[in-house]
């Protein structure tokens, strides 16, 4: 059963939850313990507690949990190192740091803030270089019930020996706070590490850099799509600061008069070289200070996303759908590049993403056209156009291993067995928006991965269960050619200056 509505004139079916299939879970067995569960979206997420939201069951006083542990840290809430230490920790239990520095930071000072998210990006994208490191000054391993000290003192070496402070203040304010988390075992040990780093200087590193500054599953498979040299760069560029790229909205201004505000402004930047909507900063700044920000005049979105918009090269009078849309930059730029669309559908099954979508939309167009774009909260697999898509946007769940510079976490929370779950979770996606497509339609497949099983060889797999299916050649002069698609990988170099990596593959459906 499905339930019917119509937007801009076009019936649009959802999928009502009840009508949904229920998943059904497993009981773990014993050595299934201590293994991360995974869902239909091929994430993970936390076990739930009793019942609901306006549930008020109770067990019974024998089934009743026992109280929550009081937590030994909480006294050092307000540390900005140890701030950082815990973040890192929850990290490895699978949350996200955009999650974990809003709700984990509220007791610090503003600087204290800046200090330990600068600590925190900072020794996340040498996690695997600083591990290289301090296993050179252990004499034994630390036991994992204490990788809070563990995490401490990769996080102290980093500090000690890259960031500006004093190494005699970095050195006591890391043996005070372990001495504050009532590890007396460790204060010696962390004295001792951190003043051999100081004497000795950091060890050399191997030559093969993606063998020891990634985690060996990704370094794998790096250097078997890519090979050594090309790994290796990739592995250099994670190590760097990501730039900071915006786009000109073209119903505002062009990019040249845009340029020129900036340098009214004082902010250096440079025209990106192949991409015409592109502006790169040479430093970050906060998008207040960018000039008519808040009036939509620009966006922040880095140049391998924005060709995504020219690719897909949406027309008038079409059906245009963007799958999965938050956060909402891509759906943006293709209003931007033809006002005179008659709507776009939006989809995101997390409704709060959506929001967000939302306040962008209402920062860069005035209603009348902020209003073309329809935001869907809907799963995609349960949304479908009675009238069929003309065109559409499929950037899909992936490993994200494209841009792991801007989200260093993703080497922490990625492990190898996600990769088979991303690539039957894109499949699945693939062929409920084939079937929705019209004869004649394209599709645009899209990832900010790296990683061959979700790019060309998804692709070969899609062009082998389909033969109404053609690839669309594109002009793609910053990307490698692959067998299917266009992947534009993450590295500094002539041909793909200052991008994230992603893959392309514009696929038409032939005419019935």
């Amino acid at each position: 059963m499905s339930e019917q509505t119509t937007l801009n004139g076009v019936k649009v079916s959802y999928k009502p939850k009840s009508d949904k299939p229920k998943v059904e879970h497993k009981k773990r067995s014993d050595s299934d313990k201590g293994k991360r569960t995974y869902y239909d979206n091929g994430l993970s997420k936390p076990a739930r507690g009793f019942g609901g939201k306006n549930k008020t069951f109770k067990p019974r006083m024998h089934e009743r949990q026992k109280a929550p542990a009081p937590n030994p840290f909480l006294k050092l809430v307000n540390n900005p190192r140890f701030c950082a230490v815990d973040i890192l920790y929850k990290i490895e239990e699978g949350q996200s740091l955009s999650e974990l520095l809003t709700s984990e930071t509220g007791a610090l000072s503003d600087n204290d803030k800046r200090f330990a998210q600068y600590l925190i990006y900072g020794a996340l994208r040498q996690f695997e270089i600083l591990e290289f490191q301090l296993e050179h000054y252990l004499q034994k391993p630390i036991k994992q019930s204490e990788r809070h000290v563990y995490l401490a003192l990769l996080l102290a070496i980093y500090e000690t020996t890259t960031m500006n402070t004093a190494e005699y203040a970095a050195v006591n304010n890391w043996v005070d706070l372990i001495r504050k988390m009532d590890r007396e075992w460790a204060v010696g040990l962390t004295n001792g590490i951190l003043r051999k780093v100081l004497r000795e200087g950091l060890q050399p590193l191997p030559k093969n850099l993606a063998k020891v500054s990634l985690p060996k599953w990704l370094s794998s498979y790096v250097i078997n799509h890519w090979g050594v040299e090309n790994a290796c760069a990739i592995a250099d560029h994670f190590l760097t600061h990501p730039a900071m790229t915006i786009r000109v909205n073209p119903l505002q201004t062009n990019r040249d008069e845009y340029s020129a505000l900036l340098t009214e402004a004082g902010i250096a930047h440079e025209k990106h070289a192949f991409v015409e909507s592109a502006i790169v900063l040479k430093d970050a700044v906060s998008v207040a200070n960018l000039p008519n920000f808040d009036t939509g005049m620009c966006s922040v979105q880095d140049a391998s996303a924005q060709v995504a918009a020219k690719l897909l090269a949406p027309q008038k009078d079409e059906v245009i759908v963007d799958a999965c849309a938050a956060p909402g930059g891509k759906t943006i730029a293709m209003l931007e590049s033809n006002p005179e669309l008659d709507y776009i559908f939006a989809i995101d099954s997390v409704e709060s993403r959506l929001n967000r979508v939302q306040e962008n939309i209402d920062r860069v167009f005035p209603r009348e056209l902020a209003d073309k774009i329809q935001l869907i909260p809907e799963f995609f697999e349960c949304f479908t156009v009675d009238e069929t898509i003309d065109a559409m946007l499929l950037d899909v769940p992936c490993s994200a291993t494209g841009i792991i510079h801007r989200h260093p976490d993703i080497k922490r929370l990625r492990q190898a067995t996600d990769i088979k779950l991303l690539v039957e979770t894109q499949e699945k996606l693939l062929d409920h928006a084939w079937a929705q497509l019209k004869a004649g339609g394209r599709l645009l497949y899209a990832t900010c991965s790296i990683l061959k099983d979700e790019n060309e060889q998804q692709m070969k797999k899609f062009f082998g269960r389909y033969d109404d299916a053609s690839e669309t050649e594109l002009d793609l002069p910053f990307a490698q050619r692959a067998s299917y698609g266009y992947q534009i990988l993450p590295i500094y170099s002539a041909l793909s200056e200052k991008m994230d990596g992603f893959y392309y593959c514009l696929i038409h459906k032939a005419h019935a």
